[in-house]
């Protein structure tokens, strides 16, 4: 696909077309993959590149946990809830958050800090689940996929095992 403008504008009738399948199907490419192209300049110049890469997020490979813990205190700065993300290999990292309704705030700082796990595991938490979620907003703009522990099991949930590990240290 060469094209004279800065940004691709594939459409699925082209991609059929190029592919020799049907549109039907060139549709439902379109909707699974990412769309994040191999960009070109504009002719006279023939050399390709990654386009943006230096504002792409950095990724974790494997899967992360999280869960809001309430320390039953009351911190130095105001905050009442701690937004702890782990794993199974027992790293913590935990936010303070003032609200539970903050808890994207917390994400959003733990992507910064280490990156963009491939999943995020978390409670039934209705900030953290519930459709239209800041949470939620932030885990799709970053390709992060959500898989929600089953309720009342929480062995299924490796945040809850560090969080337990916490409160070991604190008590």
């Amino acid at each position: 696909f060469i094209s004279t403008k800065r940004h691709s504008n594939t459409t699925p009738e082209d991609l059929s077309e190029v592919w020799n399948i049907s549109v039907d199907h060139a549709k439902m490419t379109l909707d699974a993959t990412t769309q994040h192209h191999v960009r070109s300049a504009i002719m006279p110049l023939s050399r390709r590149y990654r386009s943006d890469r230096m504002y792409s997020v950095k990724r974790l490979t494997g899967e992360m946990s999280t869960d809001t813990m309430d320390p039953r205190c009351t911190g130095m700065h105001g905050m009442r809830y701690c937004q702890v993300f782990g794993n199974k290999q027992l790293f913590c990292e935990a936010y303070p958050i003032a609200k539970k309704s903050d808890c994207h705030e917390a994400l959003k700082t733990f992507i910064k800090d280490y990156g963009a796990p491939e999943v995020m595991i978390s409670d039934g938490a209705k900030e953290q689940v519930g459709e239209g979620t800041k949470f939620q907003k932030m885990l799709r703009k970053n390709q992060i996929t959500p898989i929600r522990a089953p309720p009342n099991r929480p062995n299924q949930n490796p945040c809850e095992t560090v969080i337990r590990e916490l409160r070991k240290k604190w008590y």
